[in-house]
């Protein structure tokens, strides 16, 4: 599963490489090496009444728009290709608002033989931005402040990723973006597989967690020799040391229990100690920086909020993007 990410691109950068039209603002944003649950992000979506394409910040971790009481939902950052269509967390999100999400590249930890974790760094072997397949949501406050928020789509891992990891974030070609969006027709579900083989970089790295790590591009600095890892996770193991990298397979090892409020894959309620230390702080923007953080405390009991077998009466999403 993906919960830490990195995008160092600014936004006219982005704006270039994702096609959008000139006159359409830009929302402000720095760049982050450590993008993680619950932090603003920005999403690229297609505007349901004009059809352009619009870049804005939305907040990691999604709330579903029948949402009852958005201060006790889950909000699962991660939605599995399998299931997305059918699940009642995601199936309205992914019939009618898929997104992108731009990255430069994720992390991932991969559990060595001594028990202790290994931290990798993905990328695409080429250097360009990878666009992750994404859902967005959004949901009024009982103040009537509207609160925007995505997930990412997650599919079995290539062949070279399934080495580090079970699951991978559902990346898609820049040929497949104009159906994931919705401006083309045609059925979404056959964008639900792994990019190809070939297509990552991946490269051991010290944790980028790791106490009093700068968030910068240096957390992307390859470590070549077995070294104490800073952060508490464990210690680095490079490709072809001693230590040598297994498959994943499909049994996950046993995680500490999540910090209340983080919600995992289609809404488990399962997180991994590394998504959820200390988050970039890098991104900021319009009304989600701006949220009191009263509203993202959260307690063991808020974690009993049921996802419903079907959608409240009445409840309809928001049609217009501000």
């Amino acid at each position: 599963m993906c919960r830490l990410y990195h995008l160092g691109r600014a936004p006219r950068e982005l704006a270039r490489q994702f096609r959008l039209t000139l006159d359409v603002p830009l929302p402000n944003f720095a760049p982050s090496w450590r993008i993680a649950t619950t932090d603003p992000a920005p999403v690229l979506r297609r505007h349901p009444q004009t059809g352009e394409r619009r870049l804005d910040v939305l907040r990691w971790g999604l709330v579903p728009h029948w949402t009852k009481e958005p201060a006790r939902a889950l909000r699962p950052v991660n939605a599995r290709s399998d299931t997305v269509a059918r699940s009642a967390m995601f199936r309205g999100a992914y019939r009618d608002r898929r997104c992108l999400v731009p990255v430069d590249g994720w992390y991932e930890w991969q559990k060595q033989p001594d028990g202790r974790k290994q931290a990798h760094a993905f990328a695409a072997q080429d250097g360009q931005p990878l666009a992750f397949a994404g859902l967005w949501e959004s949901v009024r406050w009982p103040d009537g402040e509207m609160l925007r928020t995505f997930a990412i789509v997650t599919t079995e891992p290539s062949t070279e990723a399934a080495v580090i990891h079970d699951r991978m974030p559902l990346a898609l070609r820049e040929a497949d973006w104009p159906l994931w969006l919705g401006e083309n027709d045609g059925n979404p579900a056959t964008l639900l597989r792994p990019a190809p083989d070939g297509t990552l970089r991946i490269w051991p790295i010290l944790s980028p967690l790791g106490k009093g790590r700068p968030n910068g591009p240096e957390l992307l600095e390859p470590t070549s020799a077995p070294s104490v890892d800073p952060s508490p996770l464990g210690t680095s193991c490079p490709i072809g040391a001693s230590c040598p990298i297994q498959p994943a397979g499909r049994s996950k090892p046993s995680s500490p229990p999540a910090p209340s409020g983080l919600s995992g894959e289609d809404g488990s309620g399962a997180a991994s100690r590394e998504s959820t230390s200390p988050t970039s702080g890098g991104l900021r923007n319009t009304r989600p920086t701006a949220m009191p953080a009263s509203r993202w405390r959260y307690s063991p009991a808020l974690m009993q909020n049921p996802v419903p077998a079907a959608m409240p009466s009445g409840c309809e999403p928001e049609r217009l993007m501000d």
